[in-house]
């Protein structure tokens, strides 16, 4: 129907994605040009790799709808530089990646009883600090991720009081051409109304910053 580099949304996931939509839109028997257009225009959707500002060369991506280590997962071998279409789809989006271990995560929250292994390893593997909000599930990250860091002395690992304050702290640790991800990996009870005004608030945090440019 259309290459995969013409998705504007990144990650294997959301070529799945892709691939069943098509074979909905066949089974209605929606025109091939039709499906191709709607595959290059649709931009993906708010709160899922969105991204909400950029500052000093550095990309800030809501990625709030992920609530579970899996989302996580997703979100950051979507953005891995790598020399496979998903990537490309990351670029069309307007993610641009800088250096290996360009990423900066912002992740905690509340705990819905699910483990964090395989996110703790996918965390050293793709940042190279992370920025933890208050929250149940945090204290569990923090478990999971202390064998591996033990390996990896440059990690950084800091807490945050609220968004604001993680979105300037992890600016901290961004460099030129570095993204800035919200993926929490976690609920948002607790510190938030929900997830969507859990990234409402980075959004703003991430443009007030923006707009403090000199």
């Amino acid at each position: 129907v259309a290459p995969v580099s013409t998705l504007r949304i990144p990650g294997s996931h959301n070529i799945a994605n892709a691939c069943a939509a098509i074979a909905a839109a066949r089974a209605f028997g929606v025109p091939t040009a039709a499906i191709r257009r709607a595959l290059e225009s649709f931009p993906g959707l708010p709160g899922r790799l969105e991204v909400v500002a950029r500052r000093n060369g550095i990309t800030y991506v809501n990625d709030t709808c992920a609530t579970s280590p899996d989302g996580t997962i997703a979100a950051l071998r979507a953005l891995r530089p790598h020399p496979h279409s998903s990537f490309r789809g990351a670029e069309r989006r307007g993610i641009s990646h800088g250096a290996t271990k360009g990423l900066v995560l912002i992740a905690g929250g509340t705990d819905k009883n699910l483990t964090f292994d395989a996110w703790a390893k996918e965390v050293v593997r793709s940042v190279h600090a992370i920025v933890f909000l208050p929250g149940t599930a945090t204290e569990k990250m923090r478990t999971a991720l202390r064998p591996f860091v033990i390996r990896h002395s440059g990690f950084v690992i800091r807490d945050a009081r609220s968004m604001r304050d993680a979105v300037r702290q992890a600016s901290a640790y961004a460099h030129r051409g570095a993204i800035v991800l919200l993926s929490p990996g976690a609920a948002s009870f607790g510190l938030f109304q929900h997830e969507f005004d859990r990234g409402d608030q980075f959004t703003r945090a991430a443009r007030e910053l923006e707009k403090s440019k000199s």
